[in-house]
């Protein structure tokens, strides 16, 4: 086997071969090297694009910040942070004042349903009450009615009989009128 390996054009085959791959291998490397370099590059340039953003975003707040008065923006800060957390209190005192006004509402609305419950047992005792009166003047019109009807009655009754009284007694006079003749 030796002396394939020594035969010159095996030699010069592996050689041919090894020399393909170093190329292969320093052509990979070449092509890896590039890619990296765009990938660099393309890196580089967002980079630079959001250093030109930041230095643009830092002069415009410059610009925002910068005051028209004699104060520092701080103590203006400050300032609105102060009124910030006087603002926060009155909320929260009015929030105090409006859960109390609830509550306060709560009770009213008990209040009123215990109210309207009360309200519909006298409407109720007042409806039994009204069926009473009615059915009350109802017979008190019943029983006026037979009244006056018994009173016409009587009226009728004691109209005759003192017409026949009458009678009896013109008649009576009539004889006495006659028995004192005789006499």
């Amino acid at each position: 086997m030796i002396d394939i390996i020594a035969d010159p054009k095996v030699v010069a085959a592996i050689v041919a071969a090894v020399v393909a791959i170093i190329g292969a291998a320093a052509a990979t490397v070449v092509a890896g090297l590039r890619y990296v370099g765009r990938m660099f590059d393309a890196r580089l340039a967002h980079i630079s694009e959001t250093a030109s953003e930041a230095r643009d975003a830092a002069k415009s707040a410059d610009a925002e910040i910068k005051n028209n008065h004699d104060t520092n923006v701080r103590d203006d800060l400050d300032k609105a942070i102060e009124t910030v957390w006087v603002v926060s209190d009155q909320i929260g005192a009015l929030s105090k004042q409006v859960t109390g006004l609830l509550d306060q509402g709560a009770r009213m609305e008990a209040t009123l349903n215990a109210h309207s419950e009360s309200l519909s047992s006298v409407q109720a005792r007042v409806g039994r009450i009204d069926d009473r009166g009615s059915k009350m003047a109802a017979e008190l019109h019943d029983e006026r009615t037979a009244r006056e009807s018994s009173q016409r009655t009587i009226d009728e009754h004691a109209h005759d009989a003192h017409a026949r009284l009458h009678e009896r007694l013109d008649r009576l006079q009539e004889k006495v009128d006659k028995w004192e003749e005789r006499s």
